[in-house]
């Protein structure tokens, strides 16, 4: 047998670090066989999922907790390829005990925790993980939306629980452009556009209770709901409710307004509302018109049960 292949592939794997030229390369927390694991999984999101990724504005040092939206199985390759930081993700247990997985996920410090809800013990030792000032990525949402992230779910309070009481940073992503599947394998090996996006870090006194409120399961559900709104305010970004319309849209707009001739021509642009909620993806927006305000529904061409845009009216 030919040692070149192997010679090959070496030299390959010893020129990723300066062919990719990552923009937040490994910190001191990765050394040796981490470091190269930590570009090779770079590499692999570059190559098959296209990764676009801000830096990850998370601390040199010192605790935080890394929120992020739950599209796919390899959310979180891609997180980590955009932090130098090592993430110790709290992962469901069934995955954290497959044989394969548990290795690396000892390696890197994940978390593994149960899906009834009820995981004190992970909730332990998540709280210990940012006592020893390690970074600590969750999902609030507990399970995967596989839409792309177009739709973000209702957050759990077990986030908002551990930030108030580590009382560290807590830095928001978003996820879009995976596959949409929420199968291990189809998502790993399924060519994408993948892009993450942060926001700016949430200070631990915007979490806090109030003086003279109660700090029981309201107050939880308050700031989860601040926590999710930051993840909302990122996907609106790039989503119909943070853009201006395009020329397909206005395209839309006509061609709908054709269809029904007694209708006056707009009086403005259309304004986008956002996601109208579900699986459709389809997005709401208003436009004024001699009438009155009107309403556009406008679902996506490889929209679930449209295969083609349409938009629908209502006064």
């Amino acid at each position: 047998m030919s040692p070149w292949p192997l010679l090959g592939f070496a030299a390959l794997l010893l020129a990723l670090p300066i062919a990719m030229k990552p923009k937040t390369p490994p910190t001191w927390e990765f050394r040796g066989f981490l470091a190269f694991l930590w570009y090779l999984n770079a590499a692999y999101c570059t190559l098959v999922h296209r990764l676009s990724t801000e830096p990850a504005p998370l601390p040199a040092s010192g605790p935080a907790i890394l929120i992020s939206n739950h599209t796919c199985n390899i959310d979180h390759f891609l997180l980590q390829a955009g932090s130098g930081r090592k993430l110790g993700f709290m992962i469901a247990r069934e995955y954290y005990d497959i044989w394969a997985f548990r290795p690396f996920c000892e390696l890197i410090g994940c978390i593994p925790v149960n899906r009834d809800g009820k995981d004190t013990a992970a909730t332990r030792s998540a709280l210990r993980a940012l006592k020893e000032g390690r970074v600590v990525p969750i999902f609030p949402e507990g399970r995967i939306l596989p839409t792309s992230g177009l739709e973000i779910g209702e957050g759990k309070p077990g986030v908002a629980f551990i930030a108030t009481h580590a009382k560290v940073p807590v830095i928001p992503a978003y996820i879009r452009g995976t596959p949409k599947t929420n199968y291990f394998y189809k998502s790993f090996f399924t060519p994408s556009h993948a892009r993450v996006i942060y926001g700016k870090p949430i200070d631990p006194s915007e979490l806090s209770v109030p003086e003279g409120h109660d700090e029981g399961r309201e107050a939880l559900l308050a700031a989860t709901e601040r926590l999710m709104d930051a993840i909302r305010a990122l996907r609106d970004r790039y989503a119909p409710g943070g853009r201006k319309p395009g020329l397909a849209m206005i395209g839309t707009l006509r061609t709908v307004l054709a269809r029904y001739p007694a209708l006056a021509r707009p009086t403005s642009e259309p304004s986008a509302l956002g996601n109208a909620g579900g699986f459709s993806g389809a997005s709401l927006w208003m436009f004024d018109s001699g009438q009155g305000t009107l309403g556009l529904r406008a679902w996506p061409v490889d929209g679930p049960d449209r295969q083609a845009s349409r938009g629908s009216t209502a006064g």
